[in-house]
């Protein structure tokens, strides 16, 4: 399938459906993202590489362990666009569950509004050179974004989360892990828990943690995001640095202790590969349904 960005210009508007399964109405998402860039590009200060930062910097002078002005306001800027556009889902009101896996393939479609004002309201993502380069963006960053929000809300307990039952963001949908068995392979199953708790386990249900690897997400979701401009490639690079940069400071800060900072470090870019591996194993079995199950929007989003 050839990406021309029209489907998923289209934000789904709620028409109040009383079922998963419910038709949604569509209106134009241009209207939540800027079709005209006013936010020039920040020049970066250092050497920006395209590999991740995957190395402590060697400090052999004192090194501060608190967080500076900029630093806390580079965390509370992606903070605030996050609790602006997402809501706690088990908090809400649980309208019901999802009885079939059928009825669960659309979930990410009742997001599509909070995503894309989610990446309206940061600087970075408005100063990307074009608008076509935008949409790549947000088609690349759509699944990842999600899905580390749902594997990070994953209760074990109850075997499965909460997501919203609908645009409007009042109600909650309980999804099941155990609407896979029969559909999947049991080992296929048990290694996926497996990966998911060794996710939150490295996590911490440290929510600063979990925002900081959702900025780095929107511009490293899938490889379609090499497909940007090369002007645009240069921010988007310097931005995953950025965040990587970000969460090892924000690290440092909380256990105030250099050796262990980088120890959490390093375990979370190990864990970033699983949550990769996670997310494909999720788009490889979506191969597997029925494409007219899916919205216009998720074909584009999950390339069938």
């Amino acid at each position: 399938m050839t990406f021309n960005g029209e489907n998923l210009k289209q934000s789904l508007n709620s028409s109040s459906p009383s079922s998963p399964s419910s038709s949604l109405s569509s209106t134009s998402l241009d209207g939540l993202l800027n079709r005209t860039i006013t936010v020039e590009l920040q020049k970066p200060t250092d050497h920006h590489e395209n590999q991740l930062l995957t190395t402590i910097p060697n400090r052999s002078k004192k090194y501060a362990t608190t967080l500076n002005h900029f630093e806390k306001q580079c965390i509370s800027e992606l903070q605030s666009a996050l609790a602006a556009c997402f809501l706690a889902e088990h908090s809400l009101p649980c309208a019901g569950h999802f009885a079939s896996l059928t009825e669960a393939y659309n979930w990410p479609a009742v997001y599509s509004k909070r995503v894309s004002r989610f990446c309206r309201s940061l600087p970075a993502f408005n100063a990307l050179p074009s608008f076509s380069d935008q949409l790549v963006i947000l088609r690349s960053a759509y699944l990842y974004v999600l899905s580390l929000r749902a594997f990070f809300a994953y209760d074990h307990s109850l075997g499965g989360y909460y997501i919203l039952a609908d645009e409007a963001g009042t109600e909650s949908l309980f999804l099941s892990a155990s609407l896979a068995e029969g559909h999947y392979k049991s080992e296929w199953i048990e290694e996926s828990n497996r990966m998911l708790r060794q996710f939150q386990g490295v996590m911490e249900s440290d929510e600063v943690i979990r925002d900081l690897l959702i900025g780095f997400f929107l511009f490293r979701g899938s490889p379609l995001y090499k497909k940007c401009s090369p002007q645009s490639l240069e921010l988007v690079s310097y931005q995953q640095q950025r965040y990587l940069r970000l969460l090892y400071r924000y690290l440092v800060h909380k256990w105030a202790n250099l050796k262990v900072a980088g120890e959490k470090y390093s375990a979370i870019l190990k864990v970033v590969e699983t949550f990769e591996e996670l997310t494909a194993r999720s788009k490889v079995l979506l191969q597997e349904v029925d494409v007219s199950l899916f919205s216009d929007l998720l074909k584009e989003i999950y390339e069938l």
